[in-house]
């Protein structure tokens, strides 16, 4: 008589490797005082092992919202994001998920993004093909908040790897947020 045994490591196997992502992370902010490249590092380091996109932007001090990095494996890709964000920064004011991320200090989260991009700038044809053209597939705009204060927000994308975001990677985020605001 055989007996066979499977026990499911997936989440054990899950939660190590968030561990392992927040330690990284972690050692990353401690590394350096300048914030700009702290959140650089950060970004960088996010890119595959939670987004295939990454993208940090600032509340400046007079008031606008400001792209401070951003990360993918292809350099191509990066250079592409970097003249999307140029030219369109979000108003604080607008209605826009980052801008709405900053202002109420709250996480948004699209664990499938079907045909309209989240990252929403006014209506723009323009922008609707560029952003179409990143492929989002599932997003989260988590905000970076420390003592109390949203000091910007850190956009994670799962889009060429076709992945999907869950409760469980809000979570994962959302300490990978609070601990990257502490670097500013």
């Amino acid at each position: 008589m055989a007996v066979n045994i499977f026990y499911d490591i997936t989440g054990l196997k899950r939660n190590e490797e968030a561990q392992h992502l927040l330690a990284e992370a972690s050692e990353l902010i401690s590394s350096s005082l300048d914030y700009s490249s702290t959140l650089t590092n950060v970004a960088q380091m996010v890119v595959p092992k939670l987004a295939d996109w990454c993208a940090v932007h600032i509340l400046a001090e007079d008031g606008t919202i400001q792209p401070l990095a951003v990360a993918h494996a292809n350099p191509e890709k990066v250079r592409f994001a970097l003249d999307l964000l140029q030219r369109y920064f979000p108003d604080p004011k607008a209605p826009v998920v980052i801008a709405r991320v900053i202002r109420s200090g709250q996480a948004e989260y699209y664990p499938e993004v079907v045909e309209q991009p989240i990252l929403q700038f006014p209506e723009d044809a323009e922008y609707f093909g560029f952003a179409q053209d990143l492929g989002v597939r599932s997003a989260m705009i988590l905000p970076l908040v420390a003592r109390q204060q949203t000091l910007g927000a850190i956009t994670l994308v799962w889009a060429d790897s076709e992945r999907r975001y869950t409760e469980a990677d809000v979570n994962l985020g959302m300490d990978l947020a609070h601990r990257a605001a502490i670097a500013i």
